[in-house]
């Protein structure tokens, strides 16, 4: 038996959702769990693994399974003559120089790429990615017609462009050429058909959309034996779809499910809409926090299907102490509109004015860091507030802070939030659906505020923390208590572990 926790992709930086389930993936390996995580998007993963490998995020025993990855070992063959033939034809291609073309090679140092010309005709563009071919495409008249794109020195794919320059086919091939998958594409690159070929019964599939097709996969690639966990909810109606009904389903929510103001009685996000209106049919949905199982069950019926497993959070028992930066606050979050950093900044524009030196360090990565900006040049902010880019190093961060600050719109149970608390950081939080209430108890490990965005209300309580030594020392060691007794590895893998036990008999 294996568990599979399905995703559509794993993003390059890891955050989030991702690391609930790359969490969730090492606590299971460490119990002797087979499991592994499940992609189905068309993307090398290798350097990922050996990323996620080497950073210990990944489990030695975790596998990465993608869809397209598996298809190509399908129909790759062991054969010697093929390899040292495909070796060759890189090499050759690999060259820069290259025999009967003028070479417009000027920006190849910088930007790694050439033009080669042959009769004053624009015949070829080759691109080089550390220090490897990665693609060539080809032209006509000056148009693009076909590319050929390279992986580990093999020719992997053949995208055909019409005259629009927009992508009329992909055929994808296995190192000795054969063709077992074909997309085919509309005027507007919308998937038109997908065939499927079949080496061994000369049999050809048909596909509308990736949804039919993936769903497919699925089907042919999981038993009866196996149990899903349904992490991205993208891929719910690819699991919807599927035929094989033996397979365990775990359904999940990791984020709240209303739209705004984000609470009962409020309209469902459109992308659980389906889902909880088939509460009913769903073998199980596991949520983060009781406070959204009975909102749930309030507006869809109780159907005994609903379990509350909480994300876990790597917990040190006999933590090493940074000494802890006087007056230091520490946010990481995506640069999205709805985390509002904006206010955090600016409560450090009332903050300064009681607390001189507090620092403000805010890490992530996302469309509103050049807001973030011209606020902290607009407020005169540059000594206080610091940006920082995506942070791998979460524990030497968190060591040397003295608080974090929760400003979201909503939240599903925020690791930025189990991950400070857990290295001693107590966190202020505005009053949000769904997490901080279920894990801070005002006054005593952390602060919620009274409001939603009051900024002047937000300041105060943070001058209040800084200005009490005493208070940080003693919701830092009441937050670590906290987190260990609920959050901790040890505390969550025991409720996974009897749910996935129960599936499996």
């Amino acid at each position: 038996m294996t568990t599979y926790m399905l995703m559509y992709s794993i993003p390059e930086k890891a955050g989030g959702i991702t690391s609930v389930m790359l969490n969730r993936s090492k606590l299971l390996a460490e119990k002797g769990y087979s499991c592994a995580l499940l992609t189905l998007d068309d993307k090398n993963y290798d350097p990922l693994r050996a990323k996620l490998t080497n950073s210990g995020r990944l489990h030695k025993e975790v596998k990465i399974v993608n869809l397209y990855e598996e298809l190509k070992m399908l129909y790759d063959v062991e054969n010697t003559e093929i390899e040292n033939k495909n070796m060759q034809t890189f090499e050759k291609l690999n060259l820069l120089n290259q025999e009967g073309f003028y070479i417009q090679k000027d920006e190849y140092e910088e930007k790694k790429y050439a033009r080669y010309f042959k009769d004053n005709n624009y015949i070829m563009y080759k691109k080089w990615i550390n220090g490897q071919l990665s693609h060539i495409d080809y032209f006509q008249n000056r148009k693009r017609i076909k590319r050929h794109v390279f992986q580990n020195k093999i020719l992997r794919k053949e995208i055909t462009f019409n005259d629009k320059n927009k992508m009329s086919e992909v055929k994808y091939l296995s190192n000795d050429g054969f063709c077992y998958l074909s997309y085919w594409y509309g005027d507007n690159e919308n998937i038109v058909n997908i065939f499927y070929f079949d080496k061994n019964s000369k049999e050809v599939l048909n596909f509308k959309n990736n949804k039919v097709f993936h769903s497919y996969w699925l089907d042919k690639n999981l038993t009866s034996n196996d149990v899903l966990i349904l992490d991205g909810i993208g891929t719910y109606p690819k699991v919807e779809n599927m035929q094989n009904n033996d397979v365990k389903k775990i359904f999940t929510i990791h984020t709240n499910h209303f739209l705004s103001p984000y609470s009962y009685g409020a309209e469902i996000k459109p992308e659980f809409r389906n889902m909880l209106l088939n509460l009913k049919e769903l073998d199980t949905l596991v949520v983060l926090t009781k406070e959204q199982k009975d909102d749930i069950i309030k507006q869809f019926g109780d159907y005994n299907n609903i379990k509350v497993i909480p994300n876990a959070v790597s917990f040190e028992e006999n933590l090493t102490q940074n000494i802890r930066e006087k007056n230091s606050i520490i946010v990481l979050q995506r640069f999205v509109a709805m985390k509002n950093i904006t206010h955090i900044i600016s409560a450090i524009n009332i903050v300064r004015k009681k607390v001189k030196d507090v620092k403000l360090h805010i890490y992530g990565t996302g469309t509103q860091k050049e807001n973030y900006t011209k606020l902290i040049k607009k407020l005169k902010l540059q000594d206080n507030v610091f940006i920082h880019d995506y942070a791998f190093d979460i524990r030497g961060l968190y060591t040397k802070a003295s608080l974090s600050v929760l400003t979201s719109d909503y939240e599903g149970l925020p690791m930025s939030l189990l991950e400070a608390m857990s290295y001693g950081v107590p966190v202020i939080s505005y009053p949000i659906n769904y997490g901080p209430k279920s894990i801070i108890q005002n006054n005593i490990n952390g602060i919620i505020t009274k409001k939603k965005d009051n900024i002047n209300e937000l300041a105060k309580k943070i001058i209040h923390v800084l200005k009490k030594e005493t208070l940080i020392s003693q919701f830092s060691e009441n937050a670590r208590t906290a987190v260990k007794t609920n959050f901790s590895y040890e505390a969550v893998s025991k409720k996974w572990i009897e749910l996935i036990d129960e599936k499996s008999k």
